[in-house]
């Protein structure tokens, strides 16, 4: 994995890039995810959260975690700024410090 990598590098701060069309951002906004099974729309975040407490387990709480994420698809119908606001507030809930958007 990429965290324990950087990690092991001595890297002082790690970034999840979960924006721009990146694949965590492709569960998040309804525009990409037409899934119809447990990562689908209603459970949208269940896989991205996943994955940004995964990299949380292996990057000491030592080191700075954050998050790139997308504010908003600037489309009708994708993801709003409210939406950001809430997966930012399960980032700070999973051990993120900061959130880039």
């Amino acid at each position: 994995m990429a965290a324990r990598r950087a990690t092991a590098a001595g890297f002082d701060v790690i970034e999840l890039h979960a924006a721009h069309g990146y694949l965590i951002h492709q569960f998040l906004s309804p525009l990409s995810n037409g899934r119809q099974d447990a990562y689908g729309r209603g459970a949208a975040r269940t896989f991205p959260l996943a994955i940004a407490r995964a990299v949380r387990d292996v990057v000491p709480q030592s080191r700075v975690l954050g998050a790139r994420i997308t504010g908003t698809d600037w489309v009708e119908g994708g993801l709003t700024l409210s939406d950001a606001v809430e997966w930012a507030g399960e980032l700070e809930s999973a051990g993120y410090d900061y959130v880039c958007v």
